[in-house]
């Protein structure tokens, strides 16, 4: 449970938040079209049920875990703007959330230490730093 706790906290660059969101949407690209690919049968087997129970509750964790790590980029990238992660909520307003993206992708965070940590520097891995936080 700290692991998921420490994800909301630090900052993260324009880029890395660009590149995590670029990822995080290719998976859910993927998933998708994996979804899409299985058919429909109209057999009503035991193991043709249980195949799809799981599919479903493996489909659900994944977009459960995304939504997490989403939210974490998120709310850390407002960090390095200096806001407080509660802004994050804007992106779930339509319309609102496009225009909202949109700025983060293009705004430069504050410079030097702020309130939510040092800047980011660009020498370590992205996928330490979307995946495994401070």
């Amino acid at each position: 449970m700290n692991y998921f706790k420490n994800l909301y906290k630090g900052r993260i660059s324009q880029g890395r938040f660009f590149f995590g969101s670029l990822f995080i949407g290719i998976f859910y690209a993927v998933v998708y079209f994996i979804v899409t690919l299985i058919p429909t049968t109209n057999e009503s087997t035991t193991l043709t049920y249980i195949s799809s129970s799981l599919f479903t509750v493996a489909v659900f964790l994944f977009v459960v875990l995304s939504t997490i790590y989403s939210f974490s980029t998120l709310v850390r990238r407002l960090h390095d703007l200096d806001q407080n992660g509660l802004v994050s909520l804007l992106s779930l307003i339509p319309f609102v959330n496009i225009i909202f993206w949109f700025c983060l992708w293009l705004m430069s965070g504050s410079e030097g230490v702020n309130k939510y940590g040092s800047k980011p520097t660009k020498t370590t891995s992205f996928f330490k730093d979307i995946f495994n936080p401070n």
